[in-house]
């Protein structure tokens, strides 16, 4: 198994979901939106298709710094159990007390 930091290091750690790799109900959901997408884009007029796509645009990004802050705060609260898992580690070796 690799570790993960030299993988990290060499710039080969995989940490985006691949698209081919979806479930099928991630890639239902994916195509309903894309469908609807397309749907909506051909009775829209040019200035209207600009507006959406600003619309889009703006989502986006709104839900990148979401899923930023969603994955920071779950990468902390990941720490915060190690260190209370590690605080009660005396918890599973005998007591040398005699």
């Amino acid at each position: 198994m690799r570790k993960i930091l030299d993988a990290w290091f060499e710039g080969s750690l995989l940490v985006e979901p691949l698209t081919e790799k979806r479930s099928p109900e991630h890639q239902k959901a994916s195509d309903t939106a894309f469908g609807l997408l397309d749907e909506l884009s051909k009775k829209l007029n040019e200035e209207e298709k600009k507006m959406l796509d600003k619309a889009i645009d703006a989502l986006t990004l709104e839900s990148d710094y979401f899923a930023e802050d969603r994955f920071s705060r779950g990468y902390c609260l990941g720490a915060l159990m190690m260190l209370e898992v590690m605080e009660k580690r005396e918890d599973f070796f005998f007591s040398q007390q005699g």
